[in-house]
């Protein structure tokens, strides 16, 4: 089983604990403002780089998020548990 992203970014996994390209996954504000968009790797892995603060991570194809809290200078690793294909 493979870990779904490093330290330093996020990730799009599905249920296999494989990383899922290609996906679209968004930075929104909890009011739901899209702030950011990217891209998941070959690997699943995707990055932003917040201001600190509040935000929703969110997969976009399959509407997969969580809300995590941003501390400035440091990292906040997020996995995205997305149903297989």
């Amino acid at each position: 089983e493979r870990d779904c992203g490093s330290p330093e970014s996020g990730s799009g996994c599905n249920n296999q604990a494989a990383g899922v390209a290609g996906a679209v996954v968004e930075l929104r504000s909890t009011s739901g403002a899209v702030l950011a968009t990217a891209t998941t790797d070959s690997q699943g892995g995707f990055q932003f780089t917040p201001a600190a603060g509040r935000y929703v991570i969110r997969e976009k194809a399959h509407g997969v998020s969580q809300e995590r809290d941003v501390a400035a200078g440091r990292t906040t690793f997020v996995t995205l548990v997305v149903p297989a294909r």
